[in-house]
């Protein structure tokens, strides 16, 4: 049994002589790994599901919250087909646009993952992910590393914290761990001893075997997680291997113990979708805060709290303005519910800011407001949702209003910005423009008679045009896709 399994190694690997003797009289049997259970970290963490439903609070405190922050991606560079990277933007450029991206964003709390910081970009030498991509350096540094650590310690001035995107299911053969997974049978393989066709992680052995930690812990240390307490897992599914007699259940378990084990050393782990295509059956609702695309359910969606766990775009479509991407249930779900712009589509060394600007006012705007009310009840015949304080959502009509205030009405929006807290302030936004439209200030605003509108653009905010307010209203003119701040004037700070 031992030579034909071993036989299999070989076939299915592309190995010589290096490995269990193909082609050679000598065999070589896979190294089992150094597994003493009570030496290797984290075997006493625990891979049962967690019930949400008990308490509706995830199991341990978040690191961050994420219901009031914006998560994004920048893709720095890929992979060539025949080796080497494609660099798309380097750590300059990165922070160049995030620059601009916070005064378009008026200071909101932001998440940026960075895509192809390793090795020779995105999704290359997989397991490995302990090498910076040294094409992407500033000028002037002496490494990637540098660059990397000046890019987070810069950004922190613009409200943004800077993470990194991982993926710790897939493989490469020119990996330089792809030697050490085989012969320790780290993979996934088939019921008759093959490796599967796209490599994957066996993570429960990977687990088992101290390997997952290991990695966990090297790149935790590498890029200074802890102080980002965040990081993100691309795909994140459990797959399982016949030929360990590994299921789907073993592998969320392990899943499960890797999201504990990230948490213990202070780091969130958000996710690419909550379901996978329904290839995750356990979202893992409690122990993950926030997914990149939202594919929650209506009905999960009334009844979790986005403090508990959000999204990320409504699933699917990655465009939110064209439907032929994004099916009408979808946007209607959008609509009603909120939806975090990605960012990832649009940020590069050629930032279209207006584009930019319009899925934050359109997307993340009502959503940061959304996420601060509950959902008590939706009529999906009538497409309305009603949120706490008094706060409808109207999907038919495309209206948003609070206390009978109209806050939107399909893309004219006029909206508070609630992450601010040192002034009160209110973003109006047209994506077509309008003439003389009245909006009701919120009424927490009574004692205001003028406000300040200021243009929001690339360089912050314009001189100020000080507007009178009549009966609790104010009197906008906007041009197409034109985003305003207004503020009480002086006189009534």
């Amino acid at each position: 049994m031992r030579k034909r399994f071993i036989g299999i190694l070989c076939v299915t690997s592309g190995l010589m002589l290096s490995l269990a003797g193909c082609g050679g009289s000598e065999e070589v049997t896979p190294n089992p790994g150094p597994v003493i259970p009570d030496t290797v970290p984290g075997m006493t963490i625990s891979g049962d599901a967690y019930d949400y439903r008990k308490t509706g609070q995830p199991e341990r405190p978040y690191m961050l919250t994420y219901y009031d922050k914006m998560l994004m991606k920048a893709f720095m560079s890929e992979k060539k087909s025949g080796g080497g990277t494609t660099v798309k933007m380097n750590y300059e450029d990165v922070l160049n646009n995030i620059k601009v991206i916070d005064n378009l964003t008026r200071g909101i709390k932001k998440i940026i993952y960075l895509v192809g910081w390793q090795f020779d970009g995105h999704d290359s030498k997989y397991p490995a992910f302990n090498k910076f991509n040294e094409a992407l350096k500033r000028d002037g540094d002496a490494t990637a590393k540098d660059s990397y650590f000046w890019l987070k310690k810069e950004a922190e001035k613009y409200n943004t914290i800077i993470s990194v995107h991982l993926n710790v299911n897939s493989v490469y053969e020119d990996s330089p761990l792809w030697i050490t997974y085989l012969r320790n049978d780290l993979l996934v393989r088939e019921a008759d001893g093959s490796l599967r066709k796209d490599h994957q992680v066996c993570l429960t052995n990977e687990w088992n075997k101290g390997f997952l930690q290991k990695r966990v812990d090297e790149v935790t240390q590498l890029l200074d997680l802890p102080s980002s307490k965040t990081v993100h897992l691309d795909v994140f599914i459990p797959v399982e291997s016949p030929f360990h007699q590994i299921s789907v259940d073993d592998e969320q378990s392990t899943m499960r113990k890797l999201l504990r084990y990230w948490r213990d050393k202070g780091v969130d782990v958000t996710v690419e979708t909550w379901h996978n295509g329904n290839q995750r059956p356990d979202p893992m609702y409690g122990l993950i805060p926030a997914a990149w695309w939202n594919d929650m359910t209506v009905a999960e969606l009334c009844k979790i709290s986005p403090k508990l766990a959000c999204g990320g775009q409504i699933f699917p479509g990655w465009d939110y303005y064209q439907s032929e991407t994004m099916p009408p249930s979808a946007q209607l779900k959008a609509f009603l519910f909120g939806s975090n712009m990605h960012g990832e589509d649009i940020i590069s060394k050629n930032t279209d800011y207006d584009k930019f600007k319009r899925k934050f006012c359109t997307t993340t705007l009502p959503w940061t407001f959304l996420n601060r009310h509950k959902v008590l009840s939706y009529d999906e015949e009538a497409g309305v949702v009603q949120y706490s304080d008094s706060l409808v959502v109207d999907g038919k009509r495309q209206t948003m209003k609070l206390h009978g205030h109209l806050l939107r009405d399909h893309n004219n929006l006029f909206i508070p910005a609630t992450w601010i807290t040192d002034h009160r302030e209110v973003i109006a936004y047209s994506g077509d423009g309008y003439d003389s439209l009245s909006w009701d200030l919120p009424d927490e605003w009574k004692d205001v008679t003028e406000v300040k509108a200021a243009v929001v653009g690339k360089h912050g905010l314009s001189e100020p045009t000080v507007l009178k307010v009549a009966d609790g209203k104010v009197t906008l003119s906007l041009s197409p896709g034109e985003m305003v701040s207004l503020q009480p004037s002086e006189t009534n700070k």
